[in-house]
């Protein structure tokens, strides 16, 4: 069915406080980055990745006050409806955000919003070039971009895709098993997803 995956990561704070921040926990247990587990490594560059459910990501506000003593970033993907999202974060707001909705606008589509970082141009002329000699519409190039761009940042990404390396991610936990959240309307358009159609790989 598809990959269906959110991180996040954080530079400029240690480990310890982000977790404790997103009220998370290290457990013993170690599992590996294509298993899905709640969990986290440390990348070069000082860079913290905490993967998760796709829809788990924390909201904006809590995003925004993570960025005031660091760098936030957060991806989201989901292979069953071709929809990425990524995000940037720093001085507690949000400074950009790429999104693709390919299941429901079409191949071409990509919204920016604010500024992306200077790693940004040159993964949207690769892909819009990929993009634009298929016209067939059998492949969905532009999906790349989001999870490209984080990639290109933090060097990381839940797919695997030119992954130099394969990380061992710690598998965390909860501090308190969080109570069942009444049904919400909003979120954005991946946690409407994730309602839709779960989590992670099926």
């Amino acid at each position: 069915m598809g990959i269906r995956a959110a991180w996040l990561a954080v530079r400029g704070l240690p480990k310890a406080e982000v977790l404790q921040r997103l009220g998370l926990v290290e457990t013993e247990d170690t599992a590996g980055w294509i298993d899905f587990a709640l969990s986290c490594v440390e990348r070069p560059g000082g860079w913290t990745v905490v993967l998760m459910d796709l829809g788990d990501l924390p909201e904006r506000p809590v995003l925004e006050a993570l960025s005031e003593a660091g760098e936030v970033l957060t991806c989201e993907i989901s292979e069953t409806v071709m929809v990425g999202e990524a995000q940037g974060f720093a001085g507690g707001r949000r400074l950009w955000r790429v999104l693709h909705d390919g299941g429901f606008k079409g191949v071409d589509h990509l919204q920016v919003d604010g500024a992306p970082p200077a790693e940004w141009e040159p993964i949207k002329v690769r892909l819009t070039a990929l993009q634009d000699d298929d016209r067939s519409d059998m492949t969905d190039y532009l999906f790349e971009a989001p999870a490209a761009l984080v990639f290109a940042l933090c060097g990381f990404r839940a797919d695997g895709t030119d992954m130099p390396d394969e990380p061992v991610m710690t598998v965390l936990e909860p501090v308190d098993p969080p109570a069942p959240e009444p049904e919400r309307t909003g979120g954005g358009v991946l946690k409407a997803l994730a309602r839709l159609f779960g989590g992670r790989r099926g």
